[in-house]
Order: structure tokens, then C-alpha cells, then sequence
């Protein structure tokens, strides 16, 4: 049988989780900038695909992370008796 977690293991993971997202945010953000810097002025319709889907999976990251400081936030409300 499993064992179950404690709460502050279960607050580390989730603290884990939002460092990881944060440092790939942060990293995508820095490739986002670079490569269309470079691609400036070519072939704009290609580019502005590309561009929407960083900024899409940047916005869905940032939401996952978001979601996860919400959840970190329940435990606050978590008494042990």
C-alpha cells in the first residue's frame, strides 16, 4: 500500500512544480525574444504563426503556474488538529 503525503511534502512538490514552470517561462520567454528578433522582417505569415503559438503556450504556462500558487494557497486554510 501507498503511502500518503504529508502536507508539507505535498507543499514542496507544488513548490517544485511552480520553480520548474517558472524557470521554463522564463527560458521560453528568452527564446521567444531572440528568435524574433532575428526573424524580424521575414516571412511575416510564418512568423506571426510562430509567434502566436509562443505566446499561446507562454499564456497556458502562466495559467498552470498561476493555478498551482492557488492550490499551494489552500493549504494555508489547513489546520492539523
Amino acid at each position: 500500500m501507498r503511502r500518503y503525503s504529508t502536507i508539507d511534502e505535498a507543499i514542496e512538490r507544488i513548490n517544485r512544480a511552480i520553480d520548474a514552470l517558472e524557470a521554463d517561462i522564463r527560458e521560453w520567454n528568452v527564446v521567444k525574444s531572440t528568435l524574433f528578433r532575428q526573424k524580424s522582417g521575414k516571412d511575416s505569415g510564418e512568423g506571426d504563426s510562430l509567434h502566436s503559438e509562443f505566446d499561446s503556450f507562454l499564456h497556458r504556462s502562466i495559467q498552470v503556474r498561476e493555478n498551482l500558487r492557488a492550490f499551494r494557497s489552500l493549504f494555508d486554510t489547513i489546520s492539523l488538529n
